[in-house]
């Protein structure tokens, strides 16, 4: 089994978020509807993963689905249960940034 690391809460997490979510609105331009930071680093002062996660509402499904496909083209890694990417009922991806 992985190992999950929990780190103290890091003041630069806020920082991180927003250069995250500059780059991904200059990725998906004004389809991204609202870029919001989630999870446990979204808490100042609360440990957590460091692992940012980071919420992108956009229009439609079909809005998503050329995001994921711009994204990967970007480098971003589509890591949704494989399943879920065709269930037409999917309404959360996940994709993560390369290293």
């Amino acid at each position: 089994m992985a190992r999950v690391e929990i780190v103290t809460y890091d003041k630069q997490w806020p920082s991180d978020f927003r250069d995250i979510a500059a780059s991904l609105q200059a990725l998906l331009g004004p389809e991204a509807i609202a870029i919001d930071h989630i999870g446990s680093t979204a808490v100042p002062g609360l440990s957590a993963k460091p692992l940012v996660d980071i919420d992108v509402t956009l229009p439609s499904r079909e809005h998503v689905f050329a995001a994921i496909t711009t994204m990967e083209r970007a480098g971003y890694e589509n890591r949704t249960n494989v399943a879920a990417r065709w269930d037409d009922n999917a309404d959360q991806w996940v994709l993560n940034r390369a290293s």
